[in-house]
């Protein structure tokens, strides 16, 4: 039995700093059957030169794009595709290890179920090491609607969704570009 295709999406804008870690923990998931789909939007910085050696070992997609936010980012990285699965990461987020194949295992698992979400830890830049777990509060089945919109709760970095929710229900809405637009 194979390995269904996840889409890896990483969003960039000006993010030379950050997206080598990125990718880096894209390519190291356990789960190997993933594209990872880099939309460059618009980046004024190093961005294009640092990931410059993924590019050439075609380890990822490379598109670049005039600015759109981070949604039009999204967007265009969702479109252009192949996984029944997309992954969201953004630039200057890290995947650990195992956090593909776990969440694909339980979206094969549950098949009635449409997007999976995990728990995800903070980091500092001038200390990597030093995580920090938020004690969230975590819901399931009809409970997540409604505790979505009061709280936001869910971090996109942490979902894994199947793609035709997007052929369903529509992409990111690229007129809000603003903190929490996902």
């Amino acid at each position: 039995m194979s390995e269904s295709l996840v889409s890896i999406i990483i969003p960039a804008w000006n993010a030379g700093r950050y997206i080598k870690e990125a990718i880096d923990s894209a390519i190291d998931q356990t789960y190997k059957n993933i594209e990872i789909i880099v939309v460059d939007d618009g980046s004024t910085d190093n961005t294009k030169d640092v990931i410059a050696p993924f590019i050439e070992s075609h380890k990822i997609k490379y598109i670049y794009q005039e600015n759109k936010g981070l949604s039009g980012a999204r967007n265009t990285g969702i479109k252009n595709s192949n996984g029944e699965y997309i992954a969201l990461l953004d630039s200057d987020d890290i995947f650990l290890p195992d956090k593909i194949k776990e969440q694909v295992t339980q979206l094969e698992e549950f098949p009635n179920c449409d997007v999976s979400y995990c728990d995800l830890y903070h980091f500092w830049d001038n200390d990597p090491e030093r995580l920090l777990k938020l004690n969230y509060k975590y819901y399931s089945g009809s409970e997540v609607f409604p505790n979505l919109l009061a709280r936001s709760f869910i971090a996109p970095v942490t979902v894994v969704f199947r793609k035709n929710v997007f052929e369903k229900f529509g992409y990111f809405d690229e007129n809000i570009r603003q903190f929490a637009e996902d």
